[in-house]
C-alpha cells in the first residue's frame, strides 16, 4: 500500500514560504503568492501504483531469496506490518531514499539490484516531492524512469542467472 494512504498524510508537506519571500514578493503587486495546503484525501496518483510495485519488489528481495543471513528477513518482518499505520521502520525506509538498512540487508546474490531499487525510490521520492496539486503534467518523468529502471533490471537479472528462492510455506 503508498506509504501516503496508509499513514493518512503527505510524505512531503509543503512548506510555507518564508517571510523574506512574502516581502519580495509583494513589493510587486502583479506577483501573487500561492501557498500550497494539505491535501487530505490525496487525489489518486500514478506513482501510488509505481510505489506499490516498489515495495513488492522490495519484498520480494528481502524474503524470497535463500540466504544464510537473516538480516534481510528481519528488516521484511519489521517493514511488512499488519497494522493499520505504517511501522516506523516502514516510515524511516520509505523517508529516507536511498536507504542503508535496504543496502545492508538484501542477500548477496542481489547486490547487483540495489542500485536499482534506490533509483526507482529516489525517482519515487522526487515525484512526490514535485508533484502538483492535481495530476495534469507530472505523469510522463515518473513512468519513464520506472520504465527504463525495470527495463535495466530485467537485464541485469537476466545477467545474474539462476538464484536459488526461499520455500515461502
Amino acid at each position: 500500500m503508498p506509504w501516503e494512504v496508509h499513514s493518512r498524510r503527505r510524505l512531503i508537506n509543503p512548506a510555507p514560504p518564508s517571510d523574506s519571500v512574502y516581502d519580495l514578493l509583494s513589493a510587486n503587486s502583479s506577483c501573487v503568492v500561492h501557498v500550497a495546503e494539505e491535501q487530505w484525501p490525496p487525489f489518486y496518483r500514478y506513482d501510488y501504483d509505481l510505489e506499490s510495485l516498489w515495495w513488492i519488489l522490495l519484498w520480494a528481495c528481502l524474503f524470497c531469496v535463500s540466504s544464510n543471513d537473516d538480516s534481510a528477513h528481519e528488516l521484511g518482518f519489521r517493514i511488512f506490518t499488519y497494522t493499520s499505520q505504517p511501522s516506523m521502520d516502514r516510515t524511516h525506509v520509505m523517508r529516507t531514499p536511498p536507504n542503508a538498512q535496504i543496502q545492508q540487508s538484501i542477500p548477496s546474490q542481489l547486490n547487483e539490484l540495489v542500485h536499482f531499487i534506490h533509483g526507482l525510490h529516489i525517482s519515487l521520492y522526487r515525484s512526490y516531492a514535485t508533484a502538483p496539486n492535481n495530476v495534469n503534467g507530472y505523469l510522463e518523468g515518473i513512468h519513464h524512469q520506472f520504465w527504463y529502471g525495470l527495463n535495466e533490471m530485467q537485464q541485469s537479472v537476466n545477467a545474474m542467472g539462476d538464484i536459488k528462492l526461499c520455500n515461502l510455506e
